[in-house]
């Protein structure tokens, strides 16, 4: 378990989840980065420490006893997993991508966060990153991994940049809901439907290209 390098302020310990949240499936969001050889082990997880400050609900823990309608910024850690590949990476990702991301399952005491680390023969590395979508949306997961690099690169954090949490539960707070509440089925059940995923991927010149036609337009307009 990897902590953050200060502890949580005690007004900031307890954070109340908004209704949105409540209603959020209990899965877990995954991501994959892919880098090239690169020597930054012992840097990730200090930087990370020090990000965690500043993103305190993600090292803290569902509180067990009112249903997972808060949580407790107790700093008790998120999951930090090194592991040795026996492959080249440029071979690797010809490959379908399997056990690169940590191993979490949804209670109280589980972490919210987990990162996994795959350094491959070759230096270079896919780090994957697994988070509870009760606490964090895409736009939260990719503010936090902005924020992560940064502190990596420069050994600081952003002194501009101000995360407020609690402000949703303040306006769409939680309640007792009625009727049954879907949750998806096991990972290792027959009847777990089919997810499918595509990818689109843009080039220098499409974006460009892209870029001209709005400012034409734009342009037209006024």
């Amino acid at each position: 378990m990897l902590k953050p390098s200060a502890p949580t302020s005690n007004h900031l310990r307890t954070l109340n989840l908004s209704l949105f949240d409540q209603l959020a499936h209990r899965v877990y969001v995954s991501i994959l980065f892919n880098y090239l050889p690169i020597n930054t082990c012992n840097k990730l997880q200090q930087s990370l420490a020090h990000t965690l400050t500043k993103f305190y609900p993600l090292p803290g823990r569902f509180r067990e006893n009112d249903h997972q309608l808060s949580i407790h910024c107790n700093g008790q850690g998120v999951e930090y997993v090194e592991t040795k590949v026996n492959a080249d990476l440029a071979k690797f990702l010809h490959e379908p991508l399997v056990d690169l991301l940590p191993k979490m399952d949804h209670r109280p005491s589980s972490p919210l966060l987990g990162v996994q680390v795959n350094v491959f023969n070759c230096g270079g590395l896919i780090m994957g990153i697994q988070v509870s979508h009760i606490v964090a949306d895409a736009f939260t997961l990719a503010t936090f991994v902005n924020e992560w690099v940064y502190t990596s690169l420069t050994g600081t954090t952003k002194d501009c940049l101000q995360i407020s949490f609690g402000l949703l539960s303040s306006l769409f707070p939680t309640r007792v809901l009625s009727g049954p509440q879907y949750s998806p089925p096991p990972p290792n059940s027959t009847t777990r439907p089919k997810i499918f995923t595509k990818r689109f991927v843009f080039d220098a010149l499409a974006i460009a290209n892209l870029k001209n036609t709005i400012e034409d337009s734009t342009t037209s307009s006024s």
